[in-house]
């Protein structure tokens, strides 16, 4: 069962709370289905002001969601998507030696639909060293929080969606 669309996702990123949000949400759903050992280093709420990435994964898992081996994650809730994950690829591409990026996939977070992102992660892959270039949009969230049946509840609730005759302990 789950109670979170792509709609919602697409809703929620208008809010403000989304830009504070967005990271804990993909961090639930990176350590709902990759291995304990895994290293997850997401943060979130007032901890997004911090330099850097704003996320760094290495699991020895894959996914359709999750890369296996390391990954550097950028995320954005801004309606100019591709503008947010532009700046994004070109600051850590300038700030990421190459021997790095040929061992890292780049993936790129947006809780809004972004139909063209599968062409915009080719031309990154194919202009870039980076092993691989991904991009999950609204539609891949709701795939992923399918899977992750806690999340999607935490989720629901926060956004005042509460499932009728479903508690948490």
């Amino acid at each position: 069962m789950s109670w979170t669309r792509a709609i919602h996702f697409k809703n929620w990123a208008d809010m403000q709370n989304a830009r504070h949000t967005l990271p804990l949400l993909v961090r639930r759903l990176i350590r709902a289905i990759v291995p304990r050992e895994s290293q997850v280093l997401v943060p979130a709420m007032e901890q997004v002001q911090r330099p850097g990435l704003d996320g760094i994964v290495e699991t020895n898992a894959s996914s359709q969601f999750v890369p296996e081996g390391k990954s550097s994650w950028e995320m954005g809730v801004s309606s100019d998507i591709k503008g947010k994950a532009d700046d994004d690829f070109q600051k850590r591409t300038e700030g990421t030696t190459v021997d790095i990026q040929r061992e890292t996939t780049f993936v790129f977070v947006t809780p809004r639909e972004w139909r063209n992102k599968d062409d915009w992660a080719k031309g990154k892959r194919e202009a870039s060293d980076w092993h691989d270039v991904r991009v999950l949009d609204a539609n891949d969230l709701e795939h992923w929080i399918e899977l992750c049946p806690a999340v999607d509840l935490w989720f629901a609730t926060e956004n005042g969606r509460r499932p009728t005759g479903v508690d948490d302990i």
